[in-house]
């Protein structure tokens, strides 16, 4: 599988990205090495106000890492990231489909002005989620 690409934002003060879960696809058992966490990532205007959901988390060491499905390519997450959306793709209740806001998944970690935009937008994107969750 092919390494995941930012789509650019077209205006990074104004758009952000939001992570959607997709059901998870069982391979040969119900171990977590077996199972892809699959998601979309897709880019959205704040015009329209998102509802979503912000993660509030460690990133954890970025020397052992994971790789989830994004937009159909390899995504790398820290494995504390990888667990919380193992466990939030199980949750049997209204708030599993709602999009997700994730630093470390929805900004371009390498592009330093997009970086620097959203960075500066974090408390307004937390303020403006239907929910917070800390993990």
């Amino acid at each position: 599988m092919s390494p995941f690409a930012y789509e650019t934002l077209p205006d990074s003060r104004k758009y952000l990205r939001l992570l959607k879960l997709l059901p998870i696809e069982d391979r040969n058992n119900s171990l977590p090495d077996s199972e892809t966490i699959c998601c979309e990532l897709t880019c959205v205007p704040l015009s329209e106000k998102p509802v979503y959901q912000a993660l509030s988390y460690a990133w954890g060491s970025e020397t052992d890492l994971r790789y989830i499905n994004v937009n159909g390519f390899n995504f790398p997450v820290t494995q504390n990231l990888y667990w919380f959306l193992y466990r939030h793709s199980r949750t049997q209740n209204e708030h599993r489909n709602i999009p997700l806001w994730i630093d470390a998944a929805c900004i371009n970690q390498s592009d330093d002005a997009e970086k620097s935009h959203q960075v500066q937008m974090m408390g307004r994107t937390d303020e403006n989620a239907q929910h917070v969750i800390t993990w």
